[in-house]
């Protein structure tokens, strides 16, 4: 994950270039009311960064000819 948002650097150890190490804690708020499957091209991943905790949107990538994204990132 590259970070290059200043703000978000204090109290965060840097390892290589500006990458850092991050956990994985899940999509803000899922289960809750418009935060299911049938969003998921609207959510909201949350990080914890050396005890910090950021959220995130990804890129849910292109179309194709039905109207579904090929979310990349999350299929990697």
């Amino acid at each position: 994950m590259k970070v290059s948002d200043e703000r978000l650097l204090a109290g965060i150890e840097a390892y290589n270039n500006g990458e850092y190490e991050a956990e994985y804690l899940g999509i803000l708020n899922y289960g809750k009311e418009g935060v299911d499957k049938d969003h998921k091209n609207d959510f909201s991943y949350r990080f914890n960064i050396n005890g910090i905790e950021v959220t995130y949107k990804m890129y849910n990538g292109t179309l194709d000819a039905e109207g579904n994204y090929d979310y990349p990132l999350q299929n990697r």
